[in-house]
């Protein structure tokens, strides 16, 4: 076990010092902050915080960040740029998990040995318009192990809001798009896109009801009512 105590510097920078203190395993993440203890800035395991290393496995090496394949703190680092590979998680429209992985099989489709993990919350008011945005980033260590947390927030102005509400249903219109081409086929989905064509570009400006309406009302023979039910709750905002 190690035990740490409130204040405690970390790396030796008077500035980072340690949130809550306890006896923590050496894996264990620790809360760190520089200015205000309530708002810590990042999580660190508790052996690196302790000894400014990180914990040897079994065989008696050191786990390095898998972004740089080394202890350098990463929180700093611009990800972007170092050729990953993004899997995004999209939930109703918002992108809710983004995974940046080493690699990814253009056979099998799938990805491989996770470096960075990106989760994000949003905050919207009474007009469903997105107000802020709470990002939790997570660096993964060589032994697959989460090392370093950080947290962040965005908040976005009016103009900034209503962009990502556009982005947001061009999603669930993407999704309903993808839903349809697997289910009735391309050309039946083109005929059905066509048909309701005004209405997609309404819903894309923010009024969605008629989409979904004349979706239910539709008298294509291909449409099935579970097949209108499942489009309509995909056409269905949280």
């Amino acid at each position: 076990m190690i035990s740490l105590n409130i204040n405690d510097i970390v790396f030796g920078k008077p500035e980072l010092k340690v949130c809550v203190a306890g006896d923590y395993n050496d894996t264990d993440l620790v809360c760190v902050y520089v200015d205000n203890i309530e708002n810590p800035i990042a999580q660190y395991q508790a052996y690196y915080v302790k000894y400014g290393v990180d914990y040897p496995n079994e065989h008696y090496l050191i786990c390095n960040f898998k972004l740089t394949n080394s202890q350098e703190n990463p929180i700093h680092l611009d990800y972007d740029v170092y050729g990953l590979q993004k899997e995004k998680i999209i939930s109703k429209g918002n992108l809710i998990l983004i995974n940046y992985y080493k690699n990814f099989d253009t056979i099998s489709k799938q990805y491989s040995d996770l470096v960075i993990r990106e989760h994000r919350e949003y905050l919207r008011d009474e007009n469903g318009l997105v107000t802020t945005r709470k990002q939790l980033t997570e660096w993964i260590m060589t032994d697959d192990s989460v090392g370093l947390t950080n947290t962040t927030i965005k908040y976005y102005n009016q103009t900034e809001a209503i962009q990502e509400g556009i982005e947001r249903r061009n999603n669930i219109i993407d999704e309903a798009k993808v839903y349809c081409i697997n289910n009735i086929g391309l050309q039946y989905s083109f005929d059905l896109l066509n048909s309701v064509a005004a209405y997609v570009n309404l819903f894309k400006d923010g009024y969605t009801p008629p989409l979904r309406s004349a979706i239910s009302a539709s008298t294509k023979p291909y449409l099935t009512t579970e097949l209108k039910n499942e489009i309509v709750n995909i056409l269905t905002l949280e």
